[in-house]
């Protein structure tokens, strides 16, 4: 009965830690939101001295890098839901390991406390970091998908192209038709032009698609923008070897797509095992809980897994 008063009490105790966790995010993000408004507030007034966070570089990265993914949520939401998935995935083995011990452990195992710190923390790590692997698979998916629509973009391009019109006109121009794939981008590209200078409205334009395709693309219409030199033919020329790369990186991402689900199953089959093991014969509680080679393996899994889905983000930097 003790037991089990143990076991209600560390529910009420993470139940509690959630409760309090989730109202302090919902102030913080509301105390962000009032500083920001006031930031806005003073810039308008011509004070310009105020600190924001995104004034920190890779932070101002990570909120371009959501915005280009079409993501729906702010930063601050993102690190809020990171916040409270690590506290409760911390929280929570604990409970799941003491579940286990009520039920499976015989003998002086069942006083033992486990030292589950090290595969605690590794497990809240991977819980809490799976809404900054969602952002960057979502930019990695949308990124794939502006770079197989490049070639239409280009081609669409050339239909409306005028030597007779400058760049500006021409981009104009030909937002009436983009795939709508890049409308977005090619619509910031439409207003960047009107309040930067061309060249950094182009290299932004290309940056944010982040391929080397569409850097090419940029330098070819700065010929234009630049010098008005005639940029048809090195237009023809860009899309023919787009094509020809095109079925190569589909092949690779195929394979991408390949090793991170494979990765994954083999993860979850490898727990799978662990807790089939400890079905069947309770004794197996001790290995995996108790004894250092055990819990090196649970533990080793999870780094696994969390190796794999970096390694999917870093994939790598291709053509189309």
């Amino acid at each position: 009965m003790s037991e089990f008063y143990r076991g209600l009490s560390l529910a009420l105790w993470i139940l509690g830690s959630v409760v309090i966790t989730v109202s302090l995010v919902k102030a913080i993000a509301r105390k962000f939101i009032t500083m920001q408004r006031m930031r806005i507030l003073n810039r308008n007034h011509g004070i310009i001295h105020s600190f924001s966070l995104y004034q920190l570089a890779w932070l101002h990265k990570f909120k371009e890098t959501v915005a280009i993914a079409g993501i729906p949520f702010t930063p601050n939401f993102i690190f809020s839901l990171a916040f409270i998935g690590f506290c409760t995935a911390f929280f929570s083995a604990e409970g799941v390991v003491n579940w286990l011990q009520m039920h499976f452990a015989v003998g002086i195992d069942s006083s033992i406390r486990p030292n589950l710190l090290v595969f605690n923390s590794v497990f809240a790590l991977v819980i809490g970091s799976l809404p900054f692997f969602y952002v960057f698979f979502k930019l990695q998916r949308k990124r794939q998908q502006l770079a197989l629509c490049l070639i239409s973009a280009v081609q669409n391009f050339i239909g409306i192209y005028n030597d007779k019109h400058t760049l500006a006109e021409l981009i104009t121009k030909a937002s009436r038709t983009m795939p709508q794939e890049i409308k977005a981008e090619w619509n910031l590209l439409e207003l960047a032009i009107r309040s930067r200078s061309m060249k950094e409205a182009l290299y932004t334009f290309a940056r944010r698609i982040d391929n080397a395709w569409a850097e090419d693309w940029a330098d070819i219409m700065l010929v234009k923008g630049e010098f008005g030199n005639e940029i048809i033919q090195s237009l023809h020329k860009l899309v023919r070897e787009m094509q020809t790369a095109k079925s190569n990186e589909e092949k690779r991402q195929a394979v991408i797509s390949i090793y991170r689900i494979g990765t994954t199953l083999m993860v979850f089959a490898a727990f799978f095992i662990i807790a089939f093991n400890i079905y069947a014969d309770g004794n197996n509680y001790k290995y995996y809980f108790l004894e250092a080679k055990g819990k090196a393996i649970m533990t080793t899994s999870l780094l696994i897994l969390f190796a794999s889905l970096i390694a999917v983000v870093l994939s790598g930097r291709k053509r189309i």
